[in-house]
């Protein structure tokens, strides 16, 4: 008979155990799903980078520096029109000696129109180079500020990797926490019912106790890499 009851109240604690774990499953199943879709859809990634990049200070520093430098090209192209001078005479004055050993001085205006144009030769002569210059420390930025992008891409692909991995453990090692919970309980059970020793018991509740301090790390490990993910996505929630 006591047997009998054994049995009976080991099924009844397995049905019990196995229906809490598919409840808590349900959240963490559902979770992974959501995660699995994110990092299978292009899109979905895309636009959150997207959202990284837009707030991102180092971005928006790299795209101040590049506008400056679009300015400074410019600036270089025109540089040589600055040297440039364009005179015009209308004023004249001419001394000469008269008869009487006297100086004399006639000062007209407009009698003799002319024009003097001056130009530095070494400006326009190095204006292609001092342009070629300023468009390479662009593209230099350019491409340092698309490396950033790139990094930030891969960070936020391999955060989401690591948080599917720690809510996959979350629920291998919940499933294995429940499996040690109905060993544990069948012992309570077969102790209770003088079937085995205190030690047995004890070695069972120890191995529990250990899978329990596991689940509960992986439950951490994984709200700190969805932090994370908030953190880079400048969201308090996503």
């Amino acid at each position: 008979m006591n047997k009998i009851l054994v049995v009976l109240l080991s099924l009844t604690l397995a049905l019990t155990a196995s229906a809490q774990t598919e409840s808590y499953n349900e959240d963490f199943q559902k979770e992974i799903w959501r995660v699995t879709q994110i990092i299978g859809s292009p899109e979905l990634l895309d636009s959150l980078v997207s959202r990284i990049h837009s707030s991102s200070h180092l971005i928006k520093a790299f795209d101040q520096e590049i506008a400056m430098l679009n300015e400074g090209i410019i600036q270089k192209k025109r540089d040589w029109i600055s040297s440039f001078r364009l005179g015009l005479n209308i004023f004249s004055a001419d001394t000469y000696v008269g008869g009487n050993n006297e100086s004399i001085t006639n000062v007209g205006v407009l009698p003799h129109l002319g024009a003097t144009i001056s130009l530095d030769p070494e400006r326009l002569i190095n204006r292609k180079s001092f342009v070629r210059q300023a468009t390479n420390q662009r593209q230099r930025v350019y491409h340092l500020q698309q490396d950033h992008k790139q990094r930030l891409k891969k960070e936020i692909i391999d955060r989401y990797y690591d948080y599917l991995m720690a809510l996959e453990s979350i629920v291998l090692n919940e499933q294995t926490l429940n499996t040690r919970k109905q060993h544990l309980s069948m012992m309570e059970v077969e102790f209770r019912g003088g079937n085995v020793t205190y030690d047995q018991l004890l070695l069972v509740q120890n191995q529990y106790n250990i899978w329990e301090t596991e689940y509960m790390k992986s439950k951490i490990s994984a709200l700190k890499k969805r932090s994370e993910i908030n953190i880079m996505l400048s969201l308090t929630d996503y």
